[in-house]
């Protein structure tokens, strides 16, 4: 039975001495890429850069099990944990999981990344125009355009009620 592996230590970059490399052991350098389009991992070995595809955010962690993964906040909401080798993935947590908010929190590098969460029904959805987290309250609930949810950099980039 597999037990359930726990992440910490998000990081931007990391070294790595000893990683296997076919029948030898290389130093494996994890980076994470920035650009408009998001965040995605990379790693070097002695080849050509191992890349995954971009995601909202994504962070080089430690597992409980010794071992070195990527997770990522997908542009779906949910976080993807990739295993280090870049090849498949560990594990999917979906906002529902009881484990969501304890995981994303490997993203929230500043105040503006902190899941808004509804007590009554758990983490909130990501905008739906920009994919921004940042969603805005009033006492009717989360704020929308045309139906879907919106966050607050885009309501402030002019939209009106």
């Amino acid at each position: 039975m597999n037990e359930t592996v726990s992440y910490s230590n998000p990081r931007m970059t990391a070294v790595i001495q000893d990683w296997p490399s076919g029948s030898k052991r290389v130093t494996a350098i994890f980076e994470i890429e920035q650009s408009k389009r998001g965040e995605r991992a990379v790693r070097t070995t002695d080849g050509a850069p191992k890349k995954l595809t971009f995601a909202t955010k994504a962070r080089i962690v430690d597992g409980s099990d010794g071992r070195t993964y990527i997770a990522e906040l997908t542009l779906y909401g949910h976080i993807s944990i990739m295993k280090g080798d870049m090849k498949y993935q560990h594990e999917t947590i979906h906002e529902r999981d009881a484990r969501y908010g304890e995981v994303f929190e490997l993203f929230a590098k500043d105040e503006k990344m902190k899941r808004p969460i509804d007590e009554d029904n758990g983490p909130l959805p990501n905008c739906e125009t920009c994919g921004g987290l940042e969603i805005e309250h009033d006492e009717a609930g989360i704020r929308t355009k045309d139906g879907k949810v919106v966050c607050t950099e885009y309501l402030s980039e002019g939209y009106e009620d």
